[in-house]
């Protein structure tokens, strides 16, 4: 027994433990479906970190080229919606037609878009009050800091980004655009590596070249272009969300990328991921869709699953291996 416990070099508990981290994080997550009651379709855009979720509901189903053309495919009829506890809160800006809303920090602030008659704006909900701002807000981290496009709104005070994005670093470059920020001032979204990306609404589209970046301790760096197409979230730790290459979601995480059924929208501190998916039944009348379809939006949730079996097999490996040395010193 102790000639074989020598055996175990340096290279071959490294490479045990490489084995064993690749059949942990190999598990897959357990999803969580919901939809708002009553709702023609439920959109999930953010989650903090007591797993409270933020998104938008329809009172009405989408047409089938609402998404092509930037429509939302109806009038009056979006709402916002906070899911925390398992219960679901409508939330609707004060007299708008429509509210949309885009995520929440750990103070529970929320933050989105509604709109009236003389047009479209960005709000903040908190400690129980709407307040207007001068951004489109994406996303809120815990400091406060509003992300809207090309802008940080905090404290009354608009700082704008300058990222890459046709300049030297990106020569074909056109858009770049920030879609969500951590609580270090990280960023992550996407750019546009041409200007045909103007003949489609957002980068969403399977046509529009764009590519994933992230924005972190100050370096800008474009993700794998064969996996990420677009980035919705990042949390501390730089885990990273979004629509991938394949029709598809991703998840990059611990350095890796993982493939996502749906559209994944946020990741949190915790590790957990909320995103929506689509499914499409038969129109009765034909009317909503062209083809006779009606698209229904749904949200989902799951936790990126812990290396709990790698914990387990290598701390007892290493155990196992200690004991024996102890025993064949003495």
């Amino acid at each position: 027994m102790n000639q074989a416990v020598k055996c175990f070099s340096p290279l071959v508990v490294a490479a045990m433990i490489s084995m064993l981290s690749s059949i942990a994080l190999a598990a897959s997550p357990a999803f969580k479906f919901f939809d708002v009651p009553g709702a023609a379709d439920t959109t999930a855009s953010g989650i903090n970190d007591a797993g409270q979720i933020v998104g938008t509901f329809n009172d009405e189903h989408m047409p089938w080229f609402a998404n092509s053309f930037g429509l939302t495919g109806c009038d009056g009829c979006q709402h916002g919606f906070l899911y925390s506890k398992g219960k679901f809160t409508t939330i609707d800006f004060p007299g708008a037609k429509d509210t949309r809303v885009t995520a929440i920090n750990n103070f529970g602030d929320m933050v989105g878009t509604y709109s009236n008659a003389s047009g479209s704006y960005g709000f903040i909900y908190a400690s129980g009050k709407f307040t207007t701002v001068p951004v489109f807000p994406g996303s809120i981290n815990n400091t406060g800091q509003i992300l809207g496009g090309d802008g940080i709104y905090h404290n009354g005070h608009i700082t704008t980004l300058h990222l890459p994005g046709g300049g030297t670093d990106f020569p074909d470059g056109d858009i770049t655009l920030a879609s969500d920020i951590n609580d270090h001032g990280d960023l992550t979204g996407s750019v546009s590596t041409d200007s045909s990306a103007y003949l489609y609404t957002d980068c969403g589209d399977d046509r529009a070249p764009c590519e994933a970046f992230s924005y972190i301790n100050g370096r800008f760096n474009i993700l794998d272009p064969h996996e990420a197409k677009v980035a919705f979230g990042i949390n501390n730790a730089g885990d990273i969300v979004g629509y991938g290459t394949r029709g598809k979601g991703f998840l990059y995480s611990h350095g890796k990328f993982s493939t996502v059924d749906g559209l994944p929208a946020d990741i949190n501190n915790v590790e957990q991921v909320v995103g929506s998916f689509d499914t499409s039944t038969t129109s009765p009348d034909g009317l909503v869709d062209f083809f006779g379809q009606v698209v229904h939006t749904h949200g989902f949730l799951f936790t990126i699953p812990e290396p709990t079996l790698l914990a387990l097999l290598v701390g007892g490996f290493v155990g196992f291996a200690w004991r024996e040395r102890f025993r064949e010193k003495h």
